[in-house]
């Protein structure tokens, strides 16, 4: 499964350009981190190192086994990181 973080400090929100695009606002019908369409198109719109920066979002994907039996997203003053749990271990994803 694919996730969509943001990489740095500042916090995590959904690009205004997804939302002017798709036609929606984000407050009354949120964007799921690992919605397919979602997740394509900021990997379309990454530079070459996979980061999308917009002016609050500062995002990547990052990808967690499909066995993965949970997840969590951990953020630390707005930069974030995503720890599963497979096969009983807790590991961090890159």
């Amino acid at each position: 499964m694919k996730l969509v973080i943001n990489y740095d400090y500042g916090g995590y929100s959904v690009p205004k350009a997804y939302c002017v695009e798709r036609n929606i606002d984000p407050y009354k019908t949120p964007v799921e981190r690992n919605d397919p369409d979602y997740v394509a198109w900021v990997e379309a719109h990454a530079d070459e190192e996979g980061h999308y920066d917009e002016r609050w979002a500062n995002l990547t994907v990052v990808e967690i086994p499909d066995d993965a039996t949970d997840y969590e997203v951990l953020e630390d003053d707005g930069a974030e990181t995503v720890i599963y749990v497979q096969n009983g271990k807790i590991i961090y994803a890159d």
